[in-house]
Formats: C-alpha cells, sequence, structure tokens
C-alpha cells in the first residue's frame, strides 16, 4: 500500500480531486484535513498560506497514473505530490483495497 500526500489551495479543491480519483479507481480511500497552514519558501522568499491536506491511500502499481491524474487536476503550477510505501497495515485494509479497486492477487 502506498499513502500519498498532496496539499490543496483549499478544500473545495480537496474534494474535487478525491472525487474525481475515488471514481476513476485510482485510489481507494482518501481523508482531508482542512485549514492546515503552511510556511515554505518559493522563489526566493518565505511564503505562508492556509491549504487543505489530502492524505490518499492506494496501491503501488497505481501511483504513478495517480500523480499524473493529480498533477492535471490540481490547481499550483507544480504541485506537492509525496508518496511513500508503508510496510505494515491493519488487519483487513489490502483486502479492503484490492475489492474496491478490483485488483486480482
Amino acid at each position: 500500500m502506498n499513502i500519498v500526500y498532496v496539499p490543496c489551495k483549499n478544500e473545495e479543491e480537496s474534494k474535487e480531486i478525491a472525487n474525481i480519483i475515488i471514481k476513476e479507481k485510482l485510489a481507494f480511500c482518501t481523508n482531508i484535513i482542512p485549514g492546515c497552514y503552511s510556511i515554505y519558501r518559493w522563489q526566493g522568499k518565505v511564503e505562508k498560506s492556509e491549504e487543505s491536506l489530502l492524505i490518499i491511500k492506494t496501491l503501488p502499481h497505481l501511483v504513478k497514473k495517480l500523480i499524473s491524474r493529480i498533477k492535471n487536476l490540481h490547481s499550483y503550477k507544480m504541485p506537492e505530490i509525496i508518496s511513500w510505501k508503508i510496510d505494515e497495515v491493519s488487519p483487513g485494509i489490502v483486502n479492503w483495497a484490492v475489492n474496491e479497486l478490483n485488483i486480482k492477487i
């Protein structure tokens, strides 16, 4: 399983991206955390902004297609999309993912 982390400009954008990737079976679950406050460097300046954090759960073979789709949907010129592989999950989660995404193992 992989987790994909994506800050978005607001909660509406997070919801829009989440709905599309779930419908397209690029992920089996998302979490949206509104009111995320980010402080970062951009083009030599320190920037501050309120964002919404989109956390996506997917399977490893879908990550590249998922990232490509997010880039097409996201409003930022260079969206921050970070994926990491998960070594352990609670019982039943992998079965849930496989069933929802219609994957045969």
